[in-house]
């Protein structure tokens, strides 16, 4: 019994050992998945707030035209979008502007 004694003390570490370390390893997997699931989520919520407001603006630019029977100078229009303050609330918004609708003969 003596003689298998190191045997079987260095299999049960041994075995002990792999143990905690597949615990260790299906942990810090589990945490590694959560993380991104968690920064998978914000990225998802920083979009749809972002698309969100875009939409905002889109409507509200729908409405000053419904507003004024979609008769709006370009001073008007310039004047609306300043109150927006689209440098400040509108990320990312690289432009936007208007063009008049020339129908055929109304030509300049």
């Amino acid at each position: 019994m003596k003689k298998f004694f190191p045997i079987v003390a260095f299999i049960a570490v041994a075995l002990i050992s792999l143990t905690m370390a597949g615990f260790a390893y299906f942990a810090t997997e589990e945490a590694a998945r959560i993380k991104f699931e968690a920064t998978a989520d914000e990225a998802l919520n920083r979009i749809d707030s972002r698309i969100d407001l875009h939409l905002s603006m889109l409507r509200s630019t729908h409405a000053l035209f419904e507003a004024r029977n979609g008769e709006i100078s370009r001073s008007e229009f310039k004047a609306f979008f300043d109150a927006l303050g689209i440098n400040d609330n509108f990320a990312g918004l690289r432009g936007i502007g208007f063009l008049r609708l020339v129908r055929a003969g109304d030509e300049a």
